[in-house]
């Protein structure tokens, strides 16, 4: 049998085979420079998180909740002839509200409220597309259940930890209480406008505040009015701002 001979070319060994290239020093830095810097960034979330949670306030019954409501003061006829308060509310039952007022909040507010346990990821996308197409910050992300755990429990201080906070006590709320209660304690709280130096909390209060008239007796479109104001009380001040608020009403 004829001998077989192999023999290296100038491409390399026998067998066309190539020795393995040297990876480049700029190659070799950004394979473990990413890595490192995704374990920073979520080892920084996680230690905000952590710190969050150990002065995360105590989440109590919404049912045995009793915030400051108003003093009132009555004459030998039962008429109110006065109030004192810094903080103004009327807690309404669930019978005292009406439905279009939780139908109109949540296609206000937080269309998909039913569906999220605290945190609606498809909400923050939405509301983060629709800030890139304007350049600016138009639109939230905060559920139902996140402002009410700020309006409740903590400060309005715009921080990352204040919001991983508020995201937090939200999951908290929908793991211990049914959605009809958030959403009957969303009404009885929230802030909706001043009077003075006092705050007006609450769509039973704010009806008397800005239509004189309990909540049940307000038209649509007074209703409608309310649930804009939500958005930024200040902002939105029907009183001082007409053309704005009636522009929100409108959406």
């Amino acid at each position: 049998t004829p001998e077989t001979r192999t023999s290296s070319g100038p491409g390399g060994p026998a067998g066309g085979a190539r020795p393995p290239r040297q990876r480049s020093p700029r190659r070799r830095f950004f394979r473990f420079f990413w890595p490192l810097l995704a374990a920073l960034f979520i080892g920084g979330v996680a230690g905000v998180a952590v710190a969050a949670a150990i002065h995360m306030p105590q989440v109590g019954s919404l049912s045995e909740m009793t915030p400051s409501l108003v003093t009132q003061f009555y004459d030998r006829h039962g008429q109110v002839f006065a109030t004192f308060a810094r903080e103004r509310r009327m807690m309404l039952k669930e019978g005292e509200i009406p439905p279009i007022v939780q139908q109109a909040l949540l296609a206000s507010e937080d269309s998909n409220f039913f569906q999220h346990g605290g945190i609606d990821a498809l909400g923050i996308m939405r509301a983060a597309i629709t800030d890139i197409r304007h350049g600016k910050i138009v639109e939230g992300a905060s559920t139902i259940s996140m402002q009410l755990a700020r309006s409740l429990y903590l400060s309005r201080e715009r921080t990352w930890r204040r919001k991983i906070e508020e995201a937090v006590m939200a999951v908290i709320l929908e793991s211990r209480f049914e959605k009809a209660d958030i959403m009957n304690a969303y009404i009885n709280e929230i802030y909706l406008g001043q009077d003075g130096r006092r705050a007006v909390h609450g769509f039973g209060l704010a009806s008397q505040f800005y239509f004189g008239k309990p909540l049940t007796e307000l038209a649509l479109h007074e209703i409608a009015l309310m649930v804009a104001i939500v958005r930024g009380p200040s902002y939105y001040d029907p009183r001082r701002q007409p053309q704005r608020a009636l522009e929100r009403r409108n959406l």
